[in-house]
């Protein structure tokens, strides 16, 4: 039963912490897939570059066999007219050859132009995704950023407000303490005052009259007795 519950107990603990435990920066996780996507871009757009290099080379041959065509078909008629059969089955060879290349470059063009449009396309998509990621991005770390400010002004107000109460509590004794310190002495105000007013009030200066006529009495009563 006890190791039952040490076991339920550390669970708990175990809870706690991973619910306490910060949070991971999400702003970490989205540029790293960021980059990633702006790699895929930079990629389909380089295999764009690439294609349209390739179709440019094949196209810049197209007129060079277009013109050896006819020059071809000339060369053969021209050994044709001069009895040389074997001269114009040569020319004539070529002159396929040169065709079949020409048909090649030609199909092979038209390929890689319909790869171009599909690749432009899925670019054009990929980059739409890059920018709406990135502003979505942008939205999540500018609220990130203002949680984590929230989080830091409300933990300097607990603070704060901690210190205020703190230091209410304090003028609080300090005030109390005062009223103290002033009741005393207020006490012992009244206690001298009365004590004055014993010694000077008018009890004690009738006595002193009192006195001083019974000091006289005696002065004329020693005066009378000498004169007899």
């Amino acid at each position: 039963m006890k190791k039952l519950l040490r076991d339920c107990a550390g669970a708990l603990r175990g809870g706690l912490s991973s619910l306490l435990a910060p949070a991971a920066d999400p702003r970490v996780a989205f540029t790293s897939a960021e980059q990633r996507q702006r790699d895929l871009l930079a990629l389909a757009q380089r295999a764009l570059g690439e294609l349209a290099a390739t179709r440019d080379q094949l196209a810049a041959r197209v007129p060079a066999l277009q013109a050896q065509l006819p020059r071809l078909e000339t060369e053969a008629l021209r050994a044709l007219g001069v009895g040389r059969d074997d001269l114009a089955r040569l020319a004539l060879r070529r002159r396929r050859l040169a065709a079949g290349e020409l048909q090649a470059i030609e199909r092979q063009v038209g390929e890689i132009e319909e790869q171009e449009q599909q690749l432009a396309l899925h670019e054009q998509r990929l980059a739409a995704q890059v920018e709406a990621f990135e502003a979505r991005v942008q939205v999540v770390a500018a609220s990130y950023s203002a949680a984590e400010t929230q989080l830091r002004m409300n933990e300097t107000l607990g603070s704060v407000s901690a210190g205020l109460n703190d230091l209410g509590l304090a003028l609080e004794q300090a005030e109390q303490q005062a009223a103290r310190i002033q009741g005393r002495a207020t006490a012992l105000e009244a206690l001298i005052g009365g004590a004055s007013e014993g010694a000077d009030g008018p009890a004690g200066e009738e006595a002193l009259i009192e006195a001083e006529i019974a000091a006289l009495k005696l002065r004329l009563g020693r005066a009378g007795a000498a004169d007899e």
